[in-house]
């Protein structure tokens, strides 16, 4: 597909296809002529998580467009992607999404085993790397338990007492 960006501004992506070059385009779209009016296929995208994803997003809709590619996108609220997730009314849902980009810091996902192993590399006694690790291929093994995990630590419990390890049981 052609680049949808204007001629000047497509290779300056094409030589350092970067987050910085992706905010220094983002900032450039706002001038006339920096993205072709060509009809394109368009991808309507999200991005959700636990963390701010604004540089993400930017270089995501930089990267479309150099591809041909028209994006569609919605940005999360910082760390609301469990209220996001559970209301079927939210604006994530409204938004529609073709694609749906769900980025978690460690903290997210192990909470205070993640603090603990934290510890131990300074002395602490938590949890080592390699129980981390294991603990990884065990959410690896069943997705549906980081999602669980993610969803009991925003309520304050288990609301299906079914899933393994779940520390709100």
């Amino acid at each position: 597909m052609k680049s949808l960006l204007h001629s000047d501004l497509d290779k300056l992506w094409t030589a350092d296809p970067s987050v910085l070059t992706a905010a220094r385009i983002k900032r450039a779209l706002n001038k006339p002529d920096s993205v072709s009016a060509e009809k394109a296929v368009e991808v309507r995208a999200a991005f959700i998580g636990s963390f701010t994803l604004d540089t993400i997003r930017d270089t995501f809709e930089i990267a479309c467009l150099h591809e041909g590619i028209r994006s569609a996108t919605f940005l999360g609220q910082y760390g609301q992607y469990p209220q996001e997730l559970l209301d079927p009314t939210s604006a994530l849902y409204q938004h529609k999404p073709d694609l749906t980009f769900l980025h978690l810091d460690p903290r997210s996902v192990f909470g205070a085993a993640y603090e603990l192993g934290s510890a131990e590399g300074k002395g602490g006694s938590g949890a080592s790397l390699n129980d981390m690790a294991d603990a990884f291929l065990g959410l690896v093994a069943d997705p549906l338990a980081v999602v669980s995990n993610v969803v009991c630590e925003a309520v304050g419990t288990c609301p299906e007492g079914t899933h393994k390890g779940c520390p709100y049981l």
